[in-house]
């Protein structure tokens, strides 16, 4: 996971068709809409989805740059308080290089299988007779 940008909620504005609004400063980085959230209250995460909305300035926004003010709605979520956090970020997935891989020979296999033969033997032989 790679934090694409932050945001601190700075107002709620409460809406009885939409639910909580939250009121935001992109204080790091970058928020887009499709990216997942985290909601971190006191340095400690609270919830984690996806955004519902993003709108700056009445108009729904792709994305929000830092510096710059905007409103976010979480799906499913609505118990949000000023001084939270709200924290964008992109999952990548990193594939495995050939120098990661321990390099196992035939042989190294032959023995661990044999090692592995001789504890079995060994463990059936000292059990009660």
């Amino acid at each position: 996971e790679e934090v694409q940008g932050s945001a601190e909620i700075l107002a709620i504005f409460r809406s009885s068709k939409l639910g909580n609004i939250a009121g935001c400063m992109v204080r790091s980085g970058l928020v887009r809409r499709e990216d997942p959230v985290r909601l971190i209250r006191d340095g400690v995460m609270i919830h984690q989805g996806k955004l519902d909305s993003l709108k700056r300035v009445k108009d729904d926004a792709k994305e929000v740059k830092e510096g710059f003010e905007c409103g976010m709605r979480i799906q499913g979520y609505s118990d949000i308080q000023v001084g939270d956090f709200i924290e964008s970020f992109k999952k990548i997935e990193t594939k495995r290089k050939l120098e990661d891989v321990p390099i196992v020979s035939a042989e190294d296999e032959k023995s661990e299988a044999e090692g592995d033969a001789k504890s079995e033997d060994e463990s059936k032989s000292s059990g009660p007779a």
